[in-house]
C-alpha cells in the first residue's frame, strides 16, 4: 500500500465492469470529480477499466482506449491504489478481488451475494494486506444505510431491524394490488420495465433479501449469520386473492415481502418472507420503485427509517463514489474495518414465539369441510381467530375460497397442521399463510375468540 502524501499522488481507481452502475462510476470520475476531491483532499484519477468486451462502450471506447485494460493488467499495476468491483457475479468477481487484496490494493464492491456469504475470509484479507475493503451499494442500493449503522449507532444497543430491501418483489406486489393482475401477469411486466431480470430467481424466492439481511445483521448486532441459516420464502405462492383481502381487512393491510431479525433474549431470530403489514405504516406505503429499512434500539424505541432507491445505476453509483472517497481520505490508515465494531460468528435461531397468521384455502364445496380443518388445528392448540367466505358464484363450487386467521402459534405448529389439512381431500390448493406483521392487529377479547371457534367446529 502506498503511503506517498495525498498532494504529490493521485488516487488511481481502477472500474470493474461497466454495466448501469459502473458506467456512472465512470462518467463521474472521468469527468467532473472535483466534489469528491474536495471530500477526500486528494485528487481522484479513473486509470483503468476492465470490460469483457470493450468496444461495447461506443463512443466512450472511441474516445478512451487506453483506459481499458485486462484483469491481470490491472491487478498486476502497481500504481494503481483501489479496484472497484462493479461486475456481479461470483467467480471472476472473487478472483479480482482476492487478487487485489493479495497485491495490497483496496477494495470497492457492491457483490451482495459474494460478500454474504465470503465477507470474512475478505475481510481477513484486508486486514492481513492492511487495507481497506468497503461494500455500502451492496445493500438497498443509494440508502446509506451501512455506513449509517457503522458510524451512526455507536451508542445504542440494537435490538430490531426490518425492512423492503428487494426492488423487484416490491414491484410486483404493488402492481398486483394497483392493477387487480396476478402475480405471473406482473412478473412479466416486471421484467420489460427492467426491474427484474431475465432469470429473476434471486429475487422472487427472497434469496437476494436474504444475502442483504446478512449484511445487515452484521453490522447490528455484530455477527455474521450466513444466508444459508434464515429461513426465507419468497412471493411466488402469494396470490391476487391474497392481496385483495389484505386490503378490505379492518384495518387495511398490505402484503409486503419483509427481512427481519430481532435479539431476542440475547440470540438472533431472522426471517424473510411475505408479511401483512398495515397500509398506513410507513412499510406499508413505500413505493414500488422504493426500498426502505427500519431500525430499533434500547436508546430509539420508535425507530429510525430510512427510504429510497434501492437499485438503479445512479442511486447505487452514489453509494459506490462514496466508499471511494471514504477510502482515499482515510487510506494512509490502514485497515479499518467498514463494520465500526468487531464481528464474531453467529447463528440465526428458531422463532418458537406463538404469533398470528393470515391461512387462504381454496377447496372443493362439501359438507363438513370446516368442521374437519378446524378439528386439526384444535389438534395442534391453534386459536382461530375469524373465518371469511365471500360470496361466490356457482362456477366457483369446484375452485372455492375462503380465508381465516389464527393466533397464538408459532410458524413450525402451523406448518404441520397445515400439513395434515392438505392432504384432507377438500383441497382445490395447497393451504398457503402470510404472517401479520404484528400479533395485535386481529386479537380479540377471550370470549370473542371462543365463539368463533365454537362457532366453526359446529359448522
Amino acid at each position: 500500500m502506498s503511503t506517498t502524501p495525498s498532494s504529490e499522488k493521485p488516487f488511481n481507481i481502477a472500474v470493474l465492469g461497466q454495466g448501469a452502475v459502473g458506467s456512472e462510476v465512470i462518467t463521474t470520475l472521468h469527468g467532473d470529480a472535483s466534489h469528491l476531491e474536495e471530500r477526500a483532499g486528494r485528487s481522484l484519477r479513473l486509470a483503468a477499466i476492465f470490460r469483457r468486451q470493450p468496444e461495447l462502450a461506443g463512443t466512450f471506447y472511441e474516445a478512451n482506449p487506453e483506459l481499458y485494460r485486462s484483469l491481470d493488467a490491472i491487478l498486476d499495476d502497481p500504481d494503481i491504489d483501489l479496484v472497484c468491483e462493479l461486475m456481479g457475479g461470483m467467480d471472476t468477481a472473487r478472483r479480482a478481488i482476492e487478487g487485489a487484496l493479495a497485491r495490497g490494493k483496496h477494495v470497492v464492491s457492491a457483490n451482495k451475494k459474494l460478500l454474504a456469504y465470503s465477507w470474512p475470509e475478505l475481510l481477513a484479507q484486508a486486514e492481513k494486506q492492511d487495507v481497506q475493503m468497503r461494500f455500502e451499494a451492496a445493500v438497498a442500493g443509494g440508502i446509506p444505510i451501512l455506513n449509517s449503522m457503522a458510524s451512526g449507532t455507536h451508542g445504542e444497543r440494537m435490538h430490531e431491524m426490518r425492512g423492503v430491501i428487494n426492488g423487484t418483489t416490491n414491484y410486483i406486489l404493488t402492481q398486483m394490488e394497483g392493477k387487480h393482475l396476478e402475480y405471473g401477469q406482473c412478473l412479466q411486466m416486471a421484467k420489460q420495465a427492467k426491474y427484474a431480470e431475465s432469470d429473476p430467481s434471486d429475487d422472487i424466492l427472497g434469496r437476494d433479501a436474504c444475502q442483504k439481511l446478512s449484511l445487515l445483521i452484521a453490522y447490528a448486532f455484530g455477527k455474521h449469520i450466513s444466508p444459508d441459516q434464515i429461513p426465507t420464502t419468497g412471493i411466488v405462492d402469494v396470490a391476487l386473492k391474497d392481496i385483495e383481502h389484505a386490503g378490505s381487512m379492518n384495518p387495511p393491510m398490505r402484503v409486503k415481502l419483509v427481512a427481519r431479525a430481532e435479539v431476542v433474549d440475547g440470540q438472533i431470530i431472522a426471517r424473510v418472507g411475505p408479511e401483512l403489514v398495515l397500509a398506513s405504516s410507513p412499510i406499508g406505503q413505500i413505493p414500488a420503485n422504493l426500498n426502505a429499512i427500519e431500525l430499533r434500539s434500547d436508546l430509539n424505541a420508535k425507530g429510525n427509517f430510512f427510504q429510497g432507491e434501492g437499485a438503479g445505476g445512479k442511486p447505487t453509483a452514489a453509494s459506490v463514489l462514496s466508499d471511494i472517497v471514504n477510502i482515499a481520505r482515510t487510506s494512509e490508515q490502514g485497515y479499518v474495518s467498514p463494520f465500526g465494531r468487531p464481528v464474531q460468528e453467529g447463528h440465526n435461531q428458531p422463532d418458537k414465539r406463538p404469533h398470528t397468521f393470515y391461512v387462504r384455502f381454496v377447496i372443493h364445496d362439501a359438507v363438513g369441510v370446516v368442521h374437519d380443518m378446524t378439528a386439526v388445528l384444535k389438534r395442534h392448540g391453534i386459536n382461530l381467530n375469524s373465518i371469511v367466505q365471500l360470496p361466490y358464484a356457482e362456477k366457483m363450487l369446484d375452485n372455492l375460497p375462503f380465508f381465516i386467521t389464527v393466533e397464538d402459534t408459532d410458524e413450525a405448529t402451523l406448518q404441520r397442521a397445515l400439513g395434515e389439512i392438505a392432504a384432507l381431500p377438500f383441497n382445490a390448493e395447497t393451504p398457503q399463510y402470510i404472517r401479520f406483521e404484528r400479533d395485535d392487529l386481529w386479537r380479540k377479547k377471550e370470549d370473542d375468540r371462543g365463539a368463533a371457534q365454537d362457532e366453526a367446529e359446529t359448522a
